[in-house]
């Protein structure tokens, strides 16, 4: 399969301001990432703690068998530190509304 050359996206606009709703596509993709990968992260850190080469969740319903990802591990940590820094922030504090 033949690709093309990478090319570079910037977004901007008013997604970027943090009093601006999000749209229903966001939603739904913020609902699965809570319901499916936050829970699979959160497994497969559990899994890599206990020196396991295996792991099993139940995700949506159904139950996903995986190898540890010791990177996965790695993006757990940074989402839960932007996601602490974000809440720290007084600019996304609720009371600025």
């Amino acid at each position: 399969m033949a690709t093309g050359p990478r090319r570079r996206v910037r977004v901007e606009g008013d997604w970027q301001a943090s009093d601006a709703e999000i749209g229903p596509v966001v939603a739904s993709l913020l609902r699965f990432i809570s319901e499916a990968y936050l829970p699979y992260l959160d497994a497969n850190a559990e899994a890599a703690a206990q020196k396991k080469e295996n792991f099993s969740v139940r995700l949506k319903g159904y139950e996903f068998n995986a190898r540890v990802v010791p990177y996965r591990v790695s993006c757990r940590a940074g989402l839960r530190q932007a996601l602490s820094e974000a809440a720290a922030s007084p600019e996304n504090h609720p009371s600025r509304a």
